[in-house]
């Protein structure tokens, strides 16, 4: 089977020489760094986000899957010593059919993608914190591209007061594209099972009190792997039966996890959360 990458490069249609220039991957996507702060104070927790423009009518991947087809967007931020910067987070990608009934998740238009940081405890006012931001993406219409960009950020540091808020509404929308933490859902209940007959797979059941409509992108996990999400309605509400199955199945107990997005359609919206359950299970030597 050919890898994502290939594929999508072989099936692409030929660049018509009357066309003009090739595009650029480098150019088709923009990369800023912003922050949430203009000055940072002792130890302070606060939020920079990776703003990607992409140009209309192309899209690029979901960092944790970019599903059947595609790369997932990568992003590094390095800052300075002794400040804490935690992972990428990035907002709910949307469901693309592909040809060949494959799926992709793909984010269009402006990007943003959040990375939360503490500041150490000791900060000299007047002096300025420095971050640098590193991204690679794949840039897809019916052609793909490979592009990468660079992107730096200066804070002023200032001795300990109150926050000095910067791009209010921006964060404010970043945010709000972000999954929900799971302890935000209602009625939810889980569960795992193993069947002895078939050991080389693991099934996580999932059901939502009150749900019309529940789905799941999971979000990529090499052992166990996905492999299907199947409807399983309840009593009470809907639910999934997500199926995975070992690559190389483990001995002794084992922590398990199946990390991904889960929604939620309710009589009052649709809602996505972070579902990161993790289970216990024992497993034969």
């Amino acid at each position: 089977m050919l890898n994502a990458l290939a594929f999508l490069l072989l099936a692409s249609p030929a660049q018509d020489p009357r066309a003009g220039p090739e595009p650029d991957g480098n150019k088709l996507v923009r990369v800023e760094l912003l922050a949430e702060r203009a000055k940072l104070h002792p130890g302070e927790r606060f939020t920079l986000a990776a703003k990607l423009s992409v140009s209309r009518g192309w899209h690029i991947y979901w960092g944790e899957n970019p599903g059947d087809t595609g790369v997932p967007t990568r992003l590094e931020l390095e800052g300075p010593k002794d400040f804490e910067i935690g992972p990428a987070r990035f907002p709910v990608p949307e469901r693309h059919s592909e040809p060949g009934d494959l799926v992709a998740f793909v984010h269009e238009g402006q990007v943003l993608v959040l990375f939360d940081a503490v500041a150490p405890a000791q900060l000299a006012p007047g002096q300025k914190a420095s971050f640098e931001l590193s991204a690679r993406w794949l840039v897809c219409t019916t052609l793909c591209y490979e592009g990468a960009g660079e992107a730096s950020l200066e804070i002023e540091c200032a001795a300990a007061g109150e926050p000095v808020p910067a791009n209010e509404a921006l964060f404010k929308e970043a945010r709000a594209k972000l999954p929900r933490p799971l302890a935000e859902l209602k009625g939810l209940e889980t569960g795992m099972g193993i069947d002895v007959l078939k050991p080389d797979e693991c099934r996580f059941s999932i059901a939502v009190a009150d749900a019309l409509e529940v789905g799941f992108i999971p979000a990529d996990q090499r052992n166990p792997a996905f492999v299907s999400a199947t409807a399983a309605p309840g009593a009470k509400g809907q639910g999934l039966e997500l199926l995975y199955r070992w690559k190389e199945k483990p001995k002794g107990d084992q922590n398990i996890s199946c990390p991904g997005i889960l929604s939620v359609k309710s009589k009052s919206g649709t809602a996505q959360y972070w579902f990161d359950h993790k289970y216990f299970a024992g497993y034969g030597n």
